[in-house]
C-alpha cells in the first residue's frame, strides 16, 4: 500500500466510523427532522426531502458504489451518479434503521480499496464530466462525506441536537 493510500485509509475509516457512531446515537425525532427550507437554506431543485437519515443513507450508497465501481473500472471509465444508481440498496437503508448493514458496507468498502495497487490509483476515470485518477477520485469521496457530514451537523444543531466534537476521533492517532 501507498503511504498516500495508508493516510486515505486511516483518516477515511475514522471519518466514517465516527460518522456512523454518531448518526446511530441520534434520536429519531433528530434523525428525520426537516428545517423549513428558504432562499437562503436550500439544497437546490433536486433533493426536496432532506433529514440526517437520507444524508446518511445517501452516503452509504454513493461510497459503497464509488468504491465497488473503482475496484474493477477500466481506464477511461465514466463512475455512476448515486441518486440514480441504486434504488433498491437506498430503499433498504431507508427503511430500516441498519446501521449494522452500514458498517458491514464500509467494512467491505475498505477492504476493496486496501487492495489497490499502483496501477489502479493511477488509472484515469471520469464523474460529471470532470477526469480523475482512482486515487484523486478517493480523496473526492472523502470531500465528499466531509461536505455531508458538516450538513448532518448542522441538522443536528439546528433541531436542538448537539453536535460532535469533529476533531475527537477514536483511536485518537491518525495518520
Amino acid at each position: 500500500m501507498s503511504s498516500e493510500l495508508e493516510r486515505y485509509c486511516i483518516l477515511f475509516d475514522r471519518l466514517v466510523s465516527r460518522t456512523i457512531k454518531e448518526v446511530s446515537a441520534t434520536s429519531e425525532g433528530s434523525l428525520t427532522w426537516q428545517p423549513t427550507l428558504t432562499a437562503e437554506l436550500s439544497f437546490g431543485d433536486r433533493i426536496t426531502n432532506v433529514t440526517v437519515k437520507s444524508l446518511f443513507v445517501h452516503l452509504v450508497v454513493s461510497e459503497h458504489l464509488w468504491f465497488d465501481a473503482l475496484s474493477s473500472c477500466d481506464e477511461g471509465a465514466s463512475l455512476p451518479v448515486p441518486s440514480s444508481a441504486s434504488e433498491e440498496l437506498t430503499a433498504r437503508l431507508v427503511g430500516d434503521h441498519n446501521f449494522t448493514m452500514a458498517l458491514e458496507m464500509h467494512s467491505g468498502n475498505m477492504g476493496m480499496v486496501r487492495k489497490f495497487t499502483g496501477p489502479t490509483l493511477a488509472k484515469k476515470v471520469t464523474f460529471t464530466e470532470c477526469n480523475w485518477t482512482v486515487m484523486g477520485f478517493l480523496w473526492a469521496i472523502y470531500g465528499h462525506h466531509n461536505y455531508h457530514f458538516g450538513h448532518i451537523d448542522m441538522f443536528w444543531r439546528l433541531s436542538g441536537a448537539p453536535g460532535p466534537e469533529y476533531h475527537s476521533f477514536n483511536p485518537r492517532e491518525m495518520a
